[in-house]
């Protein structure tokens, strides 16, 4: 069993840390070193919207083979559209 005294070293040096929000109680990973790595920030960006394409291209297709009225009946339908409707 690892002690308090050496657990919390080996967790500081990671890269992510788990970030609490006092004013709504949730919590967040956030890699502290992105900043640094602007190359990485382009690539985070650009996938972000190549898979918000597809999540949306997806449901379109969805919607055309089941009909409007039969693809929200599938609560993962339901997920597939809240994921492309909150996506920015």
């Amino acid at each position: 069993m690892l002690k308090r005294g050496k657990l919390i070293p080996r967790l500081s040096i990671r890269t992510y840390r788990a970030v609490q929000y006092q004013k709504y109680s949730k919590q967040a990973l956030e890699d502290v070193h992105l900043k640094n790595h602007p190359v990485l920030q382009d690539v985070l960006y650009y996938m972000d919207r190549i898979f918000t394409v597809i999540f949306f291209l997806e449901m379109c297709v969805k919607w055309l083979a089941l009909g409007f009225v039969k693809y929200f009946t599938n609560a993962w339908c339901w997920l597939d559209f809240v994921i492309v409707m909150v996506c920015d």
